[in-house]
């Protein structure tokens, strides 16, 4: 009979299995906001995210696109995650893996039941292109965790620039994200979480050509595991019109 521990490995090894074929779409991999999750010291974990989304404009002919992310974390010490991503996609009938990432999330010590928490995360990665005339680029991230509790409701915000490591594009873009969420009972939460790519930091663009999405979300807390559904909607002409999102985490010890 399979153990907790061979199930476990075994949806990594699949899921993995799966995301090293994964393509370009327009919906960013990394589709969540960052709360104070953080896994414990000398834990791991993996956590898998994937969307689908029909693009608003049918005459490109681009049909459904789907993103992926694989990501194992390890508690390197109290409060501190180290994590390796790998970001995948499909649309139509292409296939390709768009790069690997090295991550480091810190959430400072806080009441996890009520008031602000602080925190952050740090990201390397090799960008490899959406297609074969993009060149593989390196680019690093800066995200913020900003968070607050009170009785059943939360609020988090994660303002974030990214911009490229060599080469001679010096351009620091913005993306910030936030969601609003309830606790409707110990186990389960509704929330709605929301996403802008503002483009350059120093220039924002109009609103009109951000990519924008809004997302409600169910979260549920079975055993160890945690698991996230949600259905979500571009916001204007240039996003996704309609978008769907699953998430879920395992731990990967005894």
């Amino acid at each position: 009979m399979c153990t907790s521990k061979q199930l476990r490995w075994t949806v990594l090894l699949a899921t993995l299995t799966l995301c090293t074929q994964l393509a370009h779409a327009t919906v960013p991999a990394d589709l969540r906001v960052l709360d104070d999750e953080v896994t414990e010291a000398g834990e791991t974990e993996f956590e898998f995210i994937s969307t689908a989304a029909r693009s608003p404009n049918k005459s490109l002919d681009r049909g459904t696109a789907y993103t992926s992310l694989a990501e194992i974390s390890y508690g390197v010490a109290q409060n501190w995650e180290l994590s390796l991503q790998l970001p995948a996609a499909r649309m139509n009938d292409g296939w390709q893996t768009t790069g690997a990432t090295l991550e480091l999330q810190y959430v400072a010590p806080h009441n996890p039941e009520r008031g602000f928490y602080w925190g952050g995360r740090t990201e390397l990665g090799r960008d490899l292109g959406t297609d074969n005339d993009d060149p593989a680029t390196w680019e690093w991230e800066m995200r913020s965790i900003l968070g607050y509790r009170i009785d059943q409701w939360q609020g988090i915000l994660n303002p974030g620039i990214t911009m490229p490591v060599g080469g001679s594009t010096r351009r620091v873009d913005f993306s910030p994200s936030a969601e609003l969420s309830y606790r409707v009972t110990r186990e389960n939460s509704l929330g709605l979480e929301y996403y802008v790519d503002a483009g350059p930091l120093s220039r924002p663009l109009p609103s009109n050509r951000r990519q924008t999405f809004g997302v409600l979300v169910f979260d549920t807390h079975v055993g160890e595991s945690d698991f996230q559904l949600g259905i979500g909607r571009g916001m204007n002409a240039v996003s996704e019109s309609t978008l769907l999102k699953l998430r879920f985490s395992i731990p990967l010890n005894d």
